[in-house]
């Protein structure tokens, strides 16, 4: 706790002999716009730099593998941030209230997203959920009011309530048939226009879990046939209510 609620700091390098920054180490540094953290630093804990609001800027080290829960909470001036390509764990919380983020690419090795690790990041447009990632947790991207795509992919099992929740510009989402497990309220009261369930992905595309889920839920649903996108009424003749291998039509 060592800088908290430090109101002098503004701009801070810290030494290439650091390897951790604790929690709460500038938690609520109001003052402070850029950091610039060494490669040597190997783990930021909890808070870190939780409520900094004017910070714009961050330099995060490339031999960081975790980012832990609400280590940038509140950060409303943050607009741009490369995570490195190492990190494989992004924390409850860690992102939310970002509101000034627009873009966020993930690395291929990131594994895990916690819960409102980007909530709140209304101006968020672009974001990437990268192949590894398992389950989209309990309101990871609820309020993030400028997506208006995203695909899911097909490592994903299971989708957590409110996970997409008050993302009222959302119109187009890409549900894998690897996924098995959906909440009833993902979109919560605002829903996106289409659910497109994918096949090719060992499930049979007409009795893809998201398929019938979308069913159930009273959503439009566009289905990926041969690379195109068909409606409910132009479906061939060959999916039928038993469904299809996905030999069959995986090409």
């Amino acid at each position: 706790h060592l800088f908290i609620d430090n109101e002098k700091l503004i701009d801070i390098t810290i030494p290439n002999n650091i390897s951790h920054i604790r929690n709460y180490a500038f938690f609520n540094c109001f003052d402070l716009t850029n950091i610039s953290i060494p490669d040597s630093v190997t783990s930021i804990g909890e808070n870190a730099f939780g409520f900094c609001i004017n910070l714009e800027s961050i330099r995060m080290p490339s031999s960081l593998v975790r980012i832990e829960e609400s280590t940038f909470v509140a950060c409303n001036s943050l607009k741009n941030i490369l995570i490195p390509t190492e990190v494989t764990y992004i924390g409850h919380s860690a992102f939310r209230e970002c509101s000034s983020l627009t873009s966020v690419f993930l690395p291929d090795n990131l594994t895990y997203i916690g819960d409102y690790s980007f909530s709140n990041c209304v101006n968020l447009e672009n974001i990437n959920i990268p192949y590894g990632i398992t389950k989209i947790s309990d309101s990871s991207f609820s309020f993030c009011r400028g997506l208006k795509n995203i695909t899911v992919p097909d490592s994903v099992v299971a989708i957590d309530s409110y996970a997409f929740a008050a993302c009222e510009n959302l119109t187009d989402i890409t549900i894998p048939g690897s996924v098995i497990n959906m909440a009833d309220d993902i979109f919560a009261n605002d829903e996106p226009e289409n659910i497109v369930c994918s096949p090719c992905i060992h499930i049979p595309v007409c009795n893809s879990y998201a398929h019938n889920w979308a069913k159930i839920h009273g959503y439009d649903v566009d289905i990926i046939y041969h690379g195109q996108i068909i409606t409910n009424d132009s479906i061939p003749a060959t999916c039928t209510e038993t469904g299809l291998t996905a030999g069959s039509h995986c090409s």
